[in-house]
């Protein structure tokens, strides 16, 4: 079994001493080895320049530990983040294109930069349900928790701040869309799970509005608190009964949301389903003695 020192090209200190078919294996090397040092120092597998013998290993050289002379120390430099190429970076994480995305980051572009609107490329890639760039992204050490910036045109960016800083984060976008797989991913990565914009909304109340009864589950397995209110005094529950969603109340009144609670106006979910004629929700959703009142 042999020994391998990763050592830092910068200090010489040893970073992280590990044993090749116990911590990592040899087909595999240099990601495994990357892996390792992500998880100890916090910097992402982009940042992380490898050296073995002073000569940089480059992102298409061989992974093995073979394939790079069976070294028995490995040096790693931290590479600083640059934001050059945002706006390309944005726009591919939007659109989809994860071979770009990743070759801008191998170029040390910074994860979490923003557009005019505040939106990052995990959030971008969360709305559009592309779940390769979310994996990407998070591997990339991605912020999951950034809020959105809705921009408009205004007097100052004080007033912007105060008036349009919505706060919806990667797990809020992907929720609101119906990305399950994007908000597993997300869930995984330990995300907020009851995380609110501006207006108290939390991810399982814009699922449960929207009807997307696989991520409101999702949701709820992650702890998602059901009788969370928003600024209006309205639960998960109100707002999936207001629309009409009956399978979704369903799923809630199981995971024990409290079919009594009422808005600010005192509108209870039961209150909610019938005023928009919402017949089998209604049927759903249990009565109090006084619920004709």
């Amino acid at each position: 079994m042999s020994l391998i020192q990763v050592l830092s090209a910068v200090s010489g200190s040893c970073l992280l001493e590990v044993h090749l078919g116990e911590d990592l294996t040899a087909s595999d090397f240099v990601n495994e080895l990357k892996h390792l040092l992500c998880s100890k120092t916090g910097m992402s597998s982009f940042r992380q320049l490898l050296l073995v013998e002073d000569r940089v290993i480059n992102a298409d050289e061989s992974c093995s530990w073979e394939g790079l002379g069976r070294p028995s120390i490995v040096k790693v430099a931290f590479q600083s983040l640059v934001d050059s190429f945002r706006d390309e970076f944005l726009q591919s994480a939007a659109e989809g294109h994860a071979c770009r995305v990743t070759e801008l980051l191998r170029k040390c572009q910074d994860p979490n930069s923003v557009d005019a609107n505040g939106e990052t490329a995990l959030w971008k890639a969360s709305a559009a349900g592309h779940l390769d760039i979310v994996h990407i992204m998070l591997d990339a050490g991605a912020n999951l928790d950034i809020a959105r910036k809705d921009g408009c045109l205004l007097a100052s960016s004080a007033d912007c701040e105060k008036c349009d800083l919505v706060g919806r984060s990667p797990l809020f976008v992907a929720a609101d869309h119906g990305r399950l797989t994007s908000v597993c991913s997300l869930l995984l990565a330990n995300a907020l799970v009851d995380k609110a914009d501006r207006y108290r909304r939390t991810p399982l109340m814009i699922a449960s509005e929207r009807g997307h009864l696989a991520v409101v589950c999702s949701l709820l397995e992650a702890g998602a608190e059901a009788d969370f209110e928003d600024l209006r005094g309205r639960t998960p529950l109100f707002s999936a009964a207001e629309f009409g969603h009956r399978t979704v109340v369903c799923m809630l009144l199981q995971s024990g949301a409290d079919a009594q609670k009422a808005d600010e106006q005192g509108r209870t979910p039961l209150f909610a389903a019938a005023d928009g004629g919402h017949l089998e929700v209604v049927r759903s959703v249990p009565r109090s003695e006084c619920w004709c009142d």
